[in-house]
């Protein structure tokens, strides 16, 4: 059975004649195959650690290898591997308690993470590479100022867009020189949870983009996703409040960080973009397609401006 699976990948669900029940991931293409591995063996690392969830341990093939080479159709290679299949829904509404409940299992796994052994990310790898390093991110969109004149928008659209990322790009080398880095998962949105009817967490998925970077950025990425259906209303801040009060709790970030956090999601917004436009660049999204992220993209960065102030007096107050 066909399961939800990212952009990079496809995922089945496979039930064995024993009864057990598995995630079959297949990774279209083989130049993946480094990546698959740095994170292959960051979950291992992960494994030794008692954590009170489960995330998609990979199962060792008979050749001892967790991935394994198949060809996907047509005779083109692909990239397998297998784990659990896990328990659990991704919640279709974002409430105060399973905000809270992300947020604290958000800094449970980020102190795992911390503790894992340091591992150089390959330079090959570039999406692995930090989110503020947009420059080496992208063979397709090396300089995203100019990738966005490709884009079919109206020159206002990309001159706002060309100023905001000019700002942001500005203060990023601060940033990264003074505030702390460690190993993260950096894509925590509700759709890479996975909860029991009582709202409690019990597995965390996708660990594709887990690689260094600024420690802040792992709360940003899931301020920037839990209320997003909210933004603008002003019951955002309920949301915004549970989750990232409930990280605090678990593991404190100091002033400096807290103060970063529409730095952090503004370099998260700016990472999928240029993700999008390279996509958008080699035929993989139509202009209708791309039309609309663009707006979308507008609207969350128009209420990251407008908010931005209140967004870090709410984080500063989540202080003990």
């Amino acid at each position: 059975m066909p399961l939800t699976g990212g952009t990079n990948n496809h995922v089945w669900r496979v039930d064995a004649a024993d009864g057990h029940v598995y995630a079959l991931r297949v990774s279209p293409d083989e130049s993946h195959l480094s990546r698959l591995r740095y994170e292959m063996t960051i979950l291992q690392a992960l494994s030794i650690h008692d954590l009170p969830f489960l995330f998609p341990l990979p199962i060792q093939a008979y050749s001892g290898d967790f991935l394994v080479s198949l060809e996907i159709g047509d005779g083109k290679p692909g990239i397998a591997a297998l784990s659990p299949f896990l328990p659990g829904n991704v919640s279709s509404k974002s409430t105060p308690g399973k905000a809270s409940a992300a947020g604290r299992v958000l800094a449970i796994l980020d102190q795992a993470l911390a503790a894992v052994p340091d591992q150089s990310t390959p330079e090959e790898i570039d999406v692995l590479l930090p989110f503020g390093r947009l420059e080496a991110r992208n063979p397709q969109v090396p300089d995203m100022a100019k990738a966005l004149e490709l884009l079919p928008l109206e020159r206002q659209q990309i001159r706002k867009l060309q100023d905001i990322l000019t700002t942001h790009q500005d203060g990023l080398a601060k940033l990264y020189e003074t505030l702390p880095q460690q190993l993260l998962h950096r894509d925590l949105d509700t759709s890479n949870i996975l909860f029991d009817e009582q709202e409690g967490v019990t597995a965390v998925l996708d660990f594709e983009f887990a690689a260094r970077d600024i420690r802040a950025l792992d709360l940003s990425v899931a301020l920037s996703w839990w209320p997003v259906s909210r933004m603008g209303t002003g019951n955002e801040w309920e949301i915004i409040d549970a989750l990232g009060r409930s990280y605090m709790e678990a593991l404190p970030l100091d002033e400096d960080e807290l103060k970063a956090i529409p730095a952090m999601m503004r370099m998260r917004h700016f990472a999928g973009m240029q993700h999008r436009i390279g996509r958008y660049l080699i035929g993989l999204m139509t202009d209708a397609a791309m039309q609309d992220y663009i707006q979308f993209s507008i609207w969350r960065l128009d209420w990251l401006a407008s908010q931005q102030d209140t967004l870090i007096a709410h984080a500063l107050s989540w202080q003990a």
